[in-house]
């Protein structure tokens, strides 16, 4: 990663990488998926696969955390 590089910058082109292409985005989360070490890595993959790979999943995340806040 580039000195000028944070790893919220990383996320964030990730994310976009994503949005963009989610069928390849979902296919590095598969690999990711896979190589876990434990039960619960592998579920928070796959939370993550479908927030960065599936935008009614991320929109319906946003609601309820936002329900949650009172907002």
């Amino acid at each position: 990663m580039p000195a000028t590089q944070t790893p919220a910058d990383m996320s964030a082109h990730f994310a976009a990488f994503c949005a963009a292409n989610p069928t390849e985005g979902r296919r590095i989360f598969e690999s990711a998926i896979a190589q876990s070490a434990t039960p619960a890595e592998a579920d928070d993959r796959r939370l993550l696969c479908e927030y960065f790979c599936n935008p009614e999943f991320k929109r319906g995340m946003h609601e309820h955390v936002a329900k949650l806040n009172g907002l």
